[in-house]
């Protein structure tokens, strides 16, 4: 959804989430800190063009834990490391 602004710059709306602190991961539920990509609390921007079935692994933009630019991940990014 495209909108204008006064300046007559367009923007768009997005969803914001945080990467959780800790989460069980794998059939042992190992507990891991952040997910591969962000570090645990780091703000992400969620891309909901296809999010599965359920919207259980969305595609995300944010800053990766060793740089400062916003990447986009080419892998989904589970919900349930998500919170907000």
């Amino acid at each position: 959804m495209l909108r204008t602004d006064e300046k007559g710059l367009e923007w768009r709306w997005c969803l914001v989430g945080n990467i959780v602190e800790q989460h069980p991961y794998g059939q042992e539920h190992v507990i891991m800190r952040g997910n591969k990509q962000f570090r645990p609390g780091a703000k992400v921007y969620i891309n909901l063009v296809y999010g599965g079935m359920g919207h259980e692994a969305v595609l995300v933009v944010g800053k990766p834990r060793r740089s400062f630019q916003l990447i986009e991940t080419g892998t989904d990014v589970q919900t349930k490391c998500m919170r907000n």
